[in-house]
């Protein structure tokens, strides 16, 4: 039997450090609804390491292409 694979939880400061991007971004976006998903529990806020990536991926544009926006892949409805 295989031990399933924890998710790191990451604080807002945390996961904006991962970004690359401040706090107070990170916050705007989750009110604008555009960031990269979060788990809420009771008054606890965290974002789960494997959504920062997807985020990431997400919004990663191809070095070669003169289009900046990102490449839209079907991913859902996330972003």
């Amino acid at each position: 039997m295989t031990k399933p694979s924890v998710d790191r939880l990451l604080t807002t400061e945390e996961a904006a450090c991962h970004l690359g991007v401040s706090a107070v971004t990170l916050e705007r976006w989750r009110s604008q609804r555009r960031g990269p998903r979060f788990v809420r529990y009771g008054r606890y806020l965290r974002y789960r390491l494997s959504d920062l990536e997807a985020f990431l991926e997400h919004h990663l544009v191809a070095g070669d292409s003169r289009d900046t926006r990102p490449a839209r892949e079907e991913v859902g409805d996330a972003w």
